[in-house]
């Protein structure tokens, strides 16, 4: 009998093949995870009866923190949340990252008005305004042109964020710093308060008729530190409040070398 060649030898290749494979599958896996099926059937059960009993907070948040991480999509914080199980001496897989633990969690996607895949100034203008700006713009509108060096067009074209908003509201604003590389970048966005002389001279003068001591409460220039106002009663912060005015001071920001 006349066998083909090419035939045996893609026969033989089979048959190997189906060897391999059947000795990869009855050899024992790199790494074993401790769970059984029970156990993760048990995991699931028990996570949906926690969020079932999930009462929600009414309570009103007296401080906001925002922290931002850049690039965390959904790849990088699977490949995150594996590498951190594995350096726990686990599998990776089953792990969970310390804020998907919070009780409340959401996606967002990420685009700017001109562009699929943004830069860090249009992704934090549209976190912080609410608006989907260009590429390479921060917190004004996408009809600024890029490098568009007229001030008059910027302030007409800007954008009020969120920090500005509660520095109008009476909020404190802090400092922020972060690190890039050898390069630690410092932002500072200071809150400016006006008061209104003509109107804090006609306060000071009903304290006076009162029988109270007005530089308990207003300084000689007729100034008043924001600690003190922060820190009257209602009462009395409505009756100088008229002569308040907020204003948000100069951001400013500085680069620093760091140390290798």
């Amino acid at each position: 009998m006349r066998v083909n060649k090419k035939v045996l030898a893609a026969c033989v290749a089979a048959i190997t093949a189906g060897a391999m494979v059947s000795n990869v599958c009855a050899t024992e896996p790199v790494v074993k995870g401790p769970e059984a099926v029970h156990d993760w059937y048990e995991a699931g059960r028990t996570f949906v009866e926690e969020s079932k009993n999930l009462q929600r907070n009414h309570r009103r948040a007296k401080n906001v923190i925002l922290f931002v991480g850049d690039g965390m999509g959904v790849s990088t914080v699977t490949a995150s949340r594996i590498l951190d199980g594995q350096l726990k001496g686990r599998p990776g897989e089953e792990n969970r990252l310390f804020f998907e633990t919070l009780p409340y969690l959401a996606l967002s996607k990420t685009y700017s008005w001109d562009q699929q895949t943004s830069d860090s100034a249009p992704t934090m203008t549209a976190m912080v305004t609410g608006y989907k700006a260009r590429e390479g713009m921060l917190s004004v509108n996408h009809t600024t042109k890029r490098f568009e060096g007229d001030a008059n067009v910027i302030a007409a074209n800007s954008l009020e964020t969120i920090l500005e908003q509660a520095a109008k509201a009476g909020k404190d604003t802090g400092v922020v710093h972060f690190d890039d590389g050898h390069v630690r970048i410092t932002a500072d966005l200071p809150k400016k308060v006006d008061w209104d002389q003509k109107r804090l001279a006609e306060i000071t003068q009903r304290i006076s008729a009162n029988g109270d001591d007005p530089s308990e409460y207003v300084e000689i220039s007729y100034r008043i530190s924001e600690t003190k106002f922060n820190a009257w009663p209602e009462s009395l912060k409505s009756a100088f409040a008229p002569a308040r005015t907020l204003k948000t001071g100069k951001p400013g920001f500085r680069l620093a070398l760091l140390q290798e």
